[in-house]
């Protein structure tokens, strides 16, 4: 995979991976919230009207609303104004916040705090005061810039920073005071926090075995209609055929329990993703192995003939002793003449003659 990034120098906006990479977060909602945080300061754009800009229809857009909404992205209150009129005002953040820490930042004056203070509302606060940029929104910290080293191209127009001598303040600044906080520092309670450390994949779908990603791309040929399941899904996909193949189930198997579930020939399939989540969803119990028929020679009978040198194995229709030969050779008497024989034998023992 070859990858080519110029990094702009203007007109763009810090988006953090946490967000572009998030698992629960489809692309409908990242874009939602990419276009948010890159609006200027000032702007007061909802959230509708950002989504009409983007082009998401309505459904799109309440499942991407819901989805920022649960991960604490979005906040909204409902409030009365004058007349008795109501309105919704909307929070939208780069790091995800609880209730707790969303009313902080919708109404700063509940608690301020001085630079560098612990807060109650953050346990993860160690003391050390947080920056912001200047013009962003007092109570959300954004990830520090990386220090620029011998490898790393200093931006266009950024002189470099003067070392501060081992008094600690730099020639010609003013050393701050307790009354006067640090420029950039911030004025109210700090609310919300980066992870420290970037996931390197997406943690709700672990790496599945190999043999499961195989199945899941020979499914893709198994028909047309399956060719435009999106490849973002195969990692998922691939986790419930492992659960498969762990069952018992081979790939065989696999194939033939999609193909017997796909709609008939001609019929459109909107969603082949989906489609394929839905029918490996629930993992059968594996059908054992068929019972092989009973050999040819167990259910063959040895000849009680006398014109056999040797056995004589035949495959009988009912109860008969004799092969087709011997019954040839020595019909049975007719039925009539049988029964004629045994009367006139059953008569001459009553009589004794």
């Amino acid at each position: 995979m070859l990858r080519h990034a110029i990094p702009p120098a203007a007109r763009f906006s810090q988006i953090p991976n946490e967000i572009l990479r998030h698992p629960h977060l489809n692309a409908d909602a990242v874009r939602l919230l990419a276009w948010q945080l890159s609006l200027p300061d000032g702007v007061d754009e909802p959230l509708s009207r950002t989504a009409g800009r983007a082009g998401l229809g309505k459904l799109a857009f309440l499942r991407a609303k819901g989805q920022l909404k649960a991960a604490g992205y979005v906040h909204e209150w409902r409030e009365q104004v004058e007349r008795g009129r109501w309105r919704t005002r909307q929070l939208v953040s780069n790091v995800p916040l609880s209730p707790a820490e969303a009313a902080l930042v919708r109404s700063p004056e509940a608690g301020t705090v001085r630079p560098g203070e612990a807060t109650p509302a953050d346990p993860a606060t160690d003391g050390t005061p947080t920056d912001h940029a200047p013009g962003s929104t007092p109570g959300l910290p954004l990830p520090a810039d990386p220090p620029l080293t011998n490898s790393t191209p200093a931006p266009a127009g950024t002189v470099p920073p003067t070392p501060a001598p081992p008094g600690g303040v730099p020639p010609g600044a003013v050393p701050p005071t307790a009354d006067l906080p640090a420029a950039g520092g911030p004025m109210v309670r700090s609310v919300g926090r980066h992870p420290r450390k970037t996931s390197g994949g997406n943690p709700s779908h672990p790496p599945a075995p190999p043999e499961a990603r195989r199945a899941v791309e020979d499914l893709t040929s198994l028909d047309p209609r399956l060719r435009m399941a999106p490849r973002a899904m195969f990692p998922e996909l691939a986790g419930l055929a492992a659960r498969w193949l762990a069952a018992g189930h081979s790939a065989e198997s696999l194939r033939s329990a999609v193909a017997r579930s796909l709609p008939a020939r001609g019929e459109p399939v909107h969603h082949p993703g989906g489609l394929l989540r839905y029918i490996l969803r629930e993992v059968p119990p594996p059908s054992g192995p068929a019972t092989p028929p009973p050999p040819v020679v167990a259910t063959m009978r040895e000849c009680t003939g006398a014109r056999h040198v040797q056995p004589m194995l035949f495959r009988p229709l009912a109860d008969e002793e004799l092969c087709g030969p011997c019954r040839t050779e020595h019909p049975a008497p007719p039925a009539r003449s049988l029964g004629a024989t045994l009367a006139r034998t059953a008569l001459r023992t009553a009589t004794g003659t």
